[in-house]
């Protein structure tokens, strides 16, 4: 029956008998979808020519970014940027991508915050490693712009959805006050 409601183009499904909640909550879901906040996306890569052109094509799809070229100076960056995603390059110096990614999940703050790593390395054993470290995709330069937009942005709005799950508790659908409390506090930071 899910199957069928998917094929007729439905994008919930509720099992009877129906939690009036949750059906509340879903259709608020929806209709604030719109209205929602920008995703905001930030982009760490050496090459300063090449992070504008992908600063430029988030910006035309309505995300809020904000691109560097200097990875040592991530954390003032996070801290005041607050972003959803994060978008690495490997190889860049002072400090390479998987690197970075590594300390970034030693904070609390950023052990969940989505990592895609856009690099031009081709090496399997290199790309596993990035992904071992935390990171939750790796694309290969050059990319297509809409798969790009297409992977950023499911991403960040998957994280978005997981952090509202967390906001409520399972048993009670009452705020959580202590995972609550944490992201305010990280967005405060």
């Amino acid at each position: 029956t899910r199957l069928a409601a998917y094929r007729a183009g439905s994008n919930e499904f509720f099992v009877k008998p129906l939690d009036k909640d949750v059906l509340t909550d879903k259709i608020k879901s929806l209709l604030n979808e719109g209205n929602s906040h920008p995703y905001r996306v930030l982009l760490v890569d050496d090459d300063q020519l090449l992070v504008q052109h992908y600063a430029t094509i988030f910006q035309s799809v309505g995300c809020q970014v904000c691109a560097i070229s200097q990875p040592l100076k991530i954390i003032e960056f996070l801290v005041d940027f607050k972003p959803d995603i994060l978008l690495l390059d490997v190889h860049m110096p002072d400090c390479n991508g998987i690197e970075l990614a590594g300390t970034l999940r030693q904070h609390d703050a950023y052990a969940y915050m989505p990592i895609i790593f856009l690099s031009r390395e081709m090496n399997l054993h290199q790309q596993f490693s990035a992904r071992k470290i935390g990171g939750d995709d790796f694309l290969v330069k050059p990319i297509d712009e809409k798969y790009l937009v297409s992977s950023v942005l499911n991403r960040a709005q998957r994280s978005r959805q997981i952090l509202e799950l967390t906001y409520k508790d399972p048993m009670t659908g009452l705020l959580n006050h202590e995972r609550l409390s944490y992201e305010l506090e990280r967005l405060v930071r």
